[in-house]
């Protein structure tokens, strides 16, 4: 699936499904953007199911090697989670798809778990 089109569909969802405002939606499709072109600037293809753990993490580090804001860094871990429970859910992709798992109901870790090279504290001291 690629990204674009999940975009797309995350954008309408949140705004006619959930009530979310224009310019909530605009911050995160711009968040989902970012990930897009830093996929892409490192020889991904714009492909759902081809984004590893591996890449989130590195996105995540990305984003705090500008020395964004606390505030920043967590709207852009949100927006993706957000982003990725939608997809998720909506084409019922288990855990079966080697795709990461941070942010499903099952249980799994967080984007921002230590283990995810993001954590809590960390986010809180920046």
């Amino acid at each position: 699936m690629l990204f674009s089109r999940l975009i797309q569909e995350f954008s309408s969802y949140g705004f006619t499904e959930r009530g979310v405002s224009e310019a909530t939606i605009a911050v995160c499709r711009s968040t989902l953007s970012r990930l897009s072109d830093f996929l892409a600037g490192r020889g991904s293809t714009a492909e759902f199911e081809t984004v590893r753990t591996a890449n989130l993490r590195r996105f995540v580090s990305d984003i705090k090697q500008t020395r964004a804001s606390n505030a920043t860094i967590a709207r852009h871990v949100h927006a993706v989670r957000s982003f990725w429970r939608f997809v998720v859910e909506t084409y019922d992709l288990g855990s079966n798809t080697g795709l990461p798992r941070f942010c499903s109901r099952s249980g799994a870790k967080p984007l921002g778990d230590p283990a995810m090279g993001a954590a809590r504290g960390d986010l809180q001291r920046r």
